[in-house]
């Protein structure tokens, strides 16, 4: 080992502390394998500072393709505790752990220049693109195109191995616009650009200065390329290419490829020459477009506001809002069907729980007989406890404890179990400002009780849904947006109302 990369190992031991001292997690690029020096995989995962001596043993991996100079210069960028590579959820720079050794990347980890004889070289960004815009964006600009101007821009998979001795597009599931003969390219397949635009063929091959764009357009699931911030157009349709050649893709990396002598580019992800806030605007018309086009079209505006005002009343009832839901069915003209003595009755109970008198709340609930969930008793009954607890009245807390909590120990909820174990322990502290159990202290843990105990006794009178229908629409709202996100479609939703 040289002594650059001896210096570099020495300075990512762990420190001499103690062990019990949690270390901040930063995410590490890690497990990376080789696959004859040329096939790279990535995986993100969590480590903590101390952990980050093994995770770098990958550079074992290539230490054959980097030559002195560049290791010094690598030594030095990344012994820096705040490299881009380490802390960031976006794309902001190249990936040198990844990089081909026909790259070679300068300092600012934007900019690279080909410094092979005859073989491809790539390189990717530090992460993908998240997928949580409407549309995820970057560009190059061309500082040389070298002796052919062989540059590729593109999107690789992060489902897939990355090979950084092949174009972006050589793959089935990679991507690329390829600038020596102005041709867009999947699976080593040419495309020709001239298909979506009436310039010629050459307008499209790259030039020094150029600046080259490329997208993923998550509402139509597209990818698209621009140059020198004309929109070329949606050149490739992921959902057809996943159908037709049975693959998935994940989140996307930008991806560069370089061939020739003497090319050098900067890639860029802020700042575009591309009119990019134009393009979300039309894309976000075009997406409420087609929600209104998508309504139920058999009702009139009229039974519509009806439905949501049932829908606002029946939100006002289960959180016990009677006062706000008296003024609305007014306002509305909606008939009451609700008992209002009820939601008095339930909403005192739940606020005797949230401002700390949980006592008074359970006399209230077992003379009114709405008791029929045993875990919430528990829960109470654990909240008592805590009150005693905050007040200083431990010998109170620890005869409550004897008396209605040791019973419950043996429970076979596991959560529950836990729960109850936690609550007794803050006998264990005098400093309850440090205990690592003062999550219970908080006024979070009464609103959860609350809620909690005003379900239950809404199920008792009623023996109907607790759950608002709003709520439901709002919980599908999220999952939606979830399941965007896991696919790289983007919060859709969010972007239509920011």
């Amino acid at each position: 080992m040289s002594h650059h990369r001896r210096r570099f190992f020495n300075t990512l031991q762990p420190s001499n502390e103690s062990s019990s001292t949690s270390s901040p997690s930063i995410p590490i690029l890690s497990n990376i394998s080789n696959k004859s020096n040329n096939c790279i995989k990535q995986q993100a995962l969590p480590l903590s500072f101390s952990t980050v001596s093994s995770s770098f043993q990958i550079f074992s991996v290539n230490n054959n393709q980097m030559n002195e100079e560049e290791d010094e210069e690598m030594t030095e960028i990344i012994n820096k505790t705040n490299h881009p590579i380490l802390l960031v959820n976006s794309p902001t720079c190249f990936n040198i752990l990844e990089k081909s050794n026909f790259i070679k990347v300068e300092k600012d980890l934007q900019t690279i220049k080909y410094n092979g004889r005859q073989e491809v070289g790539s390189i990717r960004s530090n992460v993908p693109f998240s997928g949580n815009s409407l549309i995820d964006y970057f560009e190059i600009q061309i500082l040389d195109t070298g002796d052919k101007s062989s540059i590729m821009i593109g999107l690789t998979n992060s489902k897939s191995d990355f090979i950084n001795t092949k174009y972006p597009g050589f793959e089935i599931d990679s991507f690329g616009y390829y600038g020596s003969d102005g041709k867009c390219y999947n699976n080593c397949k040419g495309l020709s650009i001239k298909n979506y635009s009436d310039n010629e063929e050459d307008d499209f091959k790259f030039m020094k200065d150029d600046i080259i764009g490329c997208g993923i357009n998550y509402f139509r699931k597209t990818i698209f390329f621009t140059k020198n911030g004309i929109f070329i157009g949606d050149v490739f349709q992921l959902e057809t290419i996943e159908k037709l050649k049975n693959i998935s893709f994940g989140k996307l990396f930008p991806t560069i490829g370089l061939h020739s002598r003497g090319e050098c580019i900067k890639i860029i992800f802020k700042d575009f020459l591309f009119d990019l806030n134009k393009l979300i605007k039309n894309e976000k018309h075009l997406i409420e477009k087609e929600i209104n086009n998508s309504l139920i079209e058999d009702k009139d505006d009229l039974e519509m506001m009806n439905d949501l005002d049932l829908i606002i009343r029946e939100y006002l009832y289960i959180h016990g809002y009677s006062n706000t839901l008296k003024a609305f069915e007014k306002c509305s003209g909606l008939k009451p069907i609700y008992n209002f003595n009820e939601i008095e009755k339930r909403k005192e109970i739940c606020n005797l729980i949230e401002n700390g008198n949980s006592l008074k709340a359970l006399e209230l609930i077992e003379n009114n007989n709405l008791i029929n969930d045993n875990n919430i008793l528990i829960k109470i009954h654990c909240q008592i406890f805590i009150e005693m607890i905050k007040e200083n009245k431990r010998m109170d807390a620890l005869n409550y404890a004897r008396k209605y909590l040791s019973n419950f120990i043996l429970n076979n909820n596991e959560s529950l179990k836990k729960y109850l174990i936690d609550t007794i322990g803050l006998l264990s502290y005098n400093n309850l400002n440090d205990c690592p159990l003062n999550y219970l202290l908080n006024i979070e843990n009464r609103r959860e009780l609350s809620n909690e105990v005003n379900q239950m006794i809404l199920l008792i009178e009623n023996d109907k849904k607790n759950i608002s229908s709003l709520e439901y629409i709002v919980k599908q709202i999220e999952l939606t947006n979830e399941e965007l996100q896991r696919v790289g479609g983007g919060k859709l939703v969010d972007t239509l109302f920011l």
